[in-house]
């Protein structure tokens, strides 16, 4: 009975480390999937609605990424804007860097980033970072 029992806590210790990876993978799948949803709201978009987002899905954009030197954006006028929602958990900051502070349609491209961030057990923080270079399809460069 003894030996019965003390096999069933240990079973029970195990299933509680099995939960705690199952959340934590979980948890780090979703981080990801927001992160490349960022990206792939950027890249489908029109290059004109690059610095704009949809990140409630409801066909408006609300909001407008900044690059003022105010948090989430690190150095005001950079030529780097910023933008980031918090949801379930995960911090999400996504950039578009132009390289300079010019009208968008003068430049040729922008490296996109995303970086997610999530809490994981014993308050440590882990992050994923994805980016993407993106072309502005009416580029004619100059002359």
């Amino acid at each position: 009975m003894v030996l019965a029992s003390l096999g069933f806590l240990a079973g029970l210790g195990m299933a509680q480390v099995a939960d705690r990876g199952l959340q934590q993978g979980i948890k780090s799948t979703h981080a990801l999937a927001m992160a490349e949803s960022r990206l792939e709201a950027k890249r489908a978009g029109a290059w004109s609605e690059l610095l704009r987002d949809d990140v409630d899905h409801d066909g408006v954009a609300e909001t407008v990424m900044r690059d003022d030197g105010i948090a989430p954006d690190e150095t005001a006028n950079d030529g780097t804007f910023t933008a980031s929602t918090d949801r379930e958990g995960i911090h999400l900051v996504w950039t578009v860097a132009l390289g300079r502070n010019v009208p968008l349609a003068s430049v040729a491209s922008a490296v996109i980033t995303a970086r997610a961030r999530y809490e994981v057990e014993g308050g440590h923080h882990k992050e994923i970072h994805l980016g993407t270079l993106r072309a502005n399809p009416t580029y004619m460069g100059t002359r």
